[in-house]
């Protein structure tokens, strides 16, 4: 039986495994193997492929690898990496699994200059993901800033993942603090951009970027929303939007944004993906570049969640009705709506 030849960062076209997993890129090297992104062709995804050939391992590194893919895979929670096949590569003695590719930097890189409340919700979520896993009678035995990544949801909001469970182990006795159960995180609270930041990110960004601005700004449109706009989803009365869960929504076209419309295909993706092996760009890609220019210009926290509470917020001080903002907003609950709605700030 031969070994998989893993490709090296020059080499192309990606190598295929088992007809399914298009290899595109190394991501990590470690004593036991490597990590590579790829793509799952079955399911129309990205994934970490993490292999284990057989020049690298010994039996009992054999069983923790396995180990931690069954670990994994018992477990389902926001803050840890789910994990999806294992397998050996169809050939050859090459083990390996895939798990959530995670597009994020470590604890450690994401808290360099990162304001102290900032950085306090970013720990109550490294904690909620193993208040989680002890209540699984679990316990990581690794947990340190390179295996706690930080990521950003569908909203734009920081998203911690602890990762690399290959030390984790069942825990021999209880804890004595288990019976107590963390307190609550307080309610978010609306945090809408004033007129002077808008006009300052407007003024300063260019092509897709001020276009993703405004498709958050005057239509209130998620990361993953904007990713897949379609020029045939946009006409000059409504913008058509497939939301959480797939569900479709209608939003009103704002003047600005049929003007915008103009400037992009009508019978193809706005922002087709620049690697060619998907439609349309990655949304974790498109958040990135997002905050990249927040950063830039000297605004804190800054992302397409801001952008949305600021289009909740003026929706508000217009005189829109909560429900109607509820509705445009694409949430379940009204509850959640006015999480969004800043309304005692000065014009």
């Amino acid at each position: 039986m031969r070994e998989f030849a893993w490709p090296s960062v020059e080499e192309s076209p990606p190598q295929v495994l088992n007809d399914r997993y298009e290899i595109l890129r190394p991501v990590g090297q470690g004593g036991m193997g490597a990590v590579y992104l790829a793509y799952d062709r079955q399911e129309g995804r990205e994934v970490a492929l993490k292999s284990f050939p057989p020049a690298a391992r010994r039996v009992e590194d054999l069983a923790h690898f396995e180990h931690e893919f069954l670990t994994l895979s018992r477990l389902r929670h926001p803050n840890l990496a789910r994990v999806y096949d294992f397998g050996v590569i169809e050939g050859t003695q090459d083990v390996f699994f895939t798990s959530d590719y995670i597009a994020g930097q470590d604890l450690f890189e994401v808290s360099e200059g990162l304001e102290l409340p900032a950085l306090a919700r970013l720990l109550v979520q490294v904690c909620r993901g193993l208040e989680y896993i002890h209540s699984r009678e679990i316990i990581h035995y690794d947990v340190k800033p390179s295996n706690i990544l930080v990521t950003y949801d569908e909203e734009g909001e920081p998203l911690v993942k602890l990762i690399d469970f290959g030390l984790a182990a069942e825990r021999v006795e209880s804890s004595p603090i288990a019976r107590y159960r963390a307190p609550a995180a307080p309610a978010p609270r609306a945090n809408p951009l004033t007129a002077d930041e808008v006009q300052l990110i407007l003024d300063t960004a260019l092509g897709d970027l001020r276009a993703w601005f405004l498709l958050a700004l005057y239509a209130g449109l998620r990361l993953h929303e904007i990713a897949k706009i379609h020029g045939r989803d946009v006409t000059e009365s409504e913008i058509r939007v497939a939301g959480k869960g797939g569900v479709v929504a209608s939003i009103p076209t704002h003047p600005k944004l049929w003007a915008l419309a103009q400037e992009y295909p009508r019978d193809d993706w706005w922002f087709p993906s620049p690697v060619g092996k998907r439609d349309f760009i990655a949304h974790s890609g498109l958040g990135n570049q997002v905050r990249a220019h927040f950063r830039t210009n000297g605004i804190p926290n800054g992302g397409i969640h801001r952008l949305r509470h600021t289009y909740a917020t003026n929706l508000r001080r217009a005189g829109v009705d909560p429900r109607r903002v509820q509705a445009l907003m694409r949430h379940s609950s009204l509850d959640t709506t006015m999480r969004y709605l800043d309304v005692t700030d000065p014009e």
